[in-house]
Formats: C-alpha cells, structure tokens, sequence
C-alpha cells in the first residue's frame, strides 16, 4: 500500500451519501419552529446576514476529518464571506504528519425548498507541509485548492463538510496531488 492511500478510500462514496442525505432530510418539528425566521423585518429593510441566521454558535468551529489527511479541523469566519482553515492529520499508516492552512471564500447560501438546511459551497487557497517518516525521510512543501460544501442546519452547532483540493508539490519535486476530506466541525 502506497502512503497515500488509505483504507477508507471504499467508504468515500457512502459518507458522501450520508452526507446529502442528512442535507436532505427533514427537522423535527421542534427544529422547524424557528425556522425560518419570524417576518418581523420589512422588504425595504435590510436582511440579517445569512450566516448569522443558519449557524449556531461563534465564528470558530473545531473538528474531525477521515480521507487522505485524517485528523483535525478548525475554521475560523472573520467575516461572512470567507474563513480561515487549519488542517493536522497524519496518514492512516501513522508514517507521515501534515498541516495546511487555508483561506477559503464562500458563496451565498443556498438553501432547500423548506428553508430547513443551507449548503454553502466555497473555493480558495493555502499552503500545506508533510513530514514523511520512513526510509527515506523527507519533507514535502506545496500549494492546495480547496473545494468543498459544508452543510448548516438553523440552530445545530454542527456542520458536515465536505472537500477536495487539488494540491501541487513544489518540494523536493514537482508533483500533483489531490486530497480528499469528509468531516464534522463543532462550533464554539
């Protein structure tokens, strides 16, 4: 087995599916009743802002990710219209470590036909770093496209995403990769 696969690859697809089948599923009634929220704005009045009305908790969330880099995910909203992305995982085989950062800018919300769960799809950039283990050792630098959709629910702290990201290995060689992550982040 090559280091950079990993015996979850197979479960890719169903926690995908699981996935878009959570975004799809209907709140409990008790969940329903906030949503969407009471009209007590009028149409010359300025919206809230989205994000705010479709997340729960603060702006930082903190997380867990399985796929080509399993381990831990943190995001932070400055602003609604992008974020902050920090990713440290290890491959399954415990023979590398990586990071990466990222900054990440997110489109308008997109919501189901009963206003009861947003996708927000977004795009950006970052740098990454994996220590290889082994013989021989090395360290590896390049550049990462994150792409990915997350999924919010009006008052859950949670929000399943998830991304691929094209990445491009500058050091030691030139080189291409693609990494692929699926996870649950926990806003606080």
């Amino acid at each position: 087995m090559s280091p950079r696969s990993t015996p979850l690859r197979p479960l890719l697809p169903a926690l995908l599916l699981a996935t878009a089948a959570l975004a799809l599923a209907p709140l409990p009634a008790a969940a329903q009743s906030v949503w969407p929220p009471p009209a007590t704005v009028s149409p010359q009045a300025p919206r809230p802002d989205e994000l705010a009305e479709l997340k729960a908790g603060g702006k930082a969330g903190l997380g867990l990710a399985v796929g080509s880099r399993p381990g831990l995910t943190f995001r932070i909203w400055p602003k609604r219209s992008f974020a902050f992305n920090i990713g440290l995982g290890s491959t399954w085989l415990l023979n590398s470590l990586s990071a990466d950062v990222s900054v990440t800018f997110v489109a308008k919300p997109s919501r189901n036909a009963a206003n009861t769960v947003a996708a927000l799809f977004y795009a950006g950039g970052g740098f990454r770093t994996r220590i290889w283990f082994g013989d021989p050792s090395f360290v590896e630098l390049g550049a990462r496209v994150p792409l990915g959709v997350s999924v919010l629910v009006p008052g859950w702290r949670v929000e399943p995403f998830v991304e691929a990201a094209p990445a491009f290995v500058f050091y030691p060689n030139l080189g291409f990769d693609i990494e692929g992550l699926v996870g649950v982040r926990y806003y606080f």
